[in-house]
């Protein structure tokens, strides 16, 4: 049976996770403002590069942001259009504890 590739994308099919989503972090660029502490690039296992990450610390340990854009709200507010989003929460939290980690080992933290 032949499948158009929005077809096999759609469909219902259960999917497999990988046992990693991503695989390292590179390029750090120490830019600092506020909470912003950096920029990076992760290289994910299926082969994508998400440059421009950010590195941010509150005082609770670092966080990672994806890339966003920015847009001004109908108060004059800066505010972030994500351009990434996840598909559940599960998955979400899976790739924010990778990708974290990614990042404590390219700034050589050790935990």
């Amino acid at each position: 049976m032949n499948y158009s590739l929005f077809e096999a994308a759609s469909s219902d099919a259960p999917r497999t996770a990988p046992s990693r989503i991503v695989d390292r972090a590179t390029n750090y660029v120490r830019l600092e403002k506020n909470s912003r502490k950096g920029f990076f690039d992760l290289h994910l296992t299926c082969g994508m590069v998400i440059r421009r990450c950010v590195h941010h610390d509150q005082g609770h340990g670092p966080k990672v942001q994806l890339p966003a854009r920015e847009y001004i709200d109908p108060n004059g507010a800066i505010r972030p259009a994500y351009i990434f989003s996840w598909a559940d929460d599960e998955t979400k939290q899976r790739f924010n504890a990778e990708a974290r980690q990614a990042l404590l080992e390219l700034l050589g933290v050790r935990q």
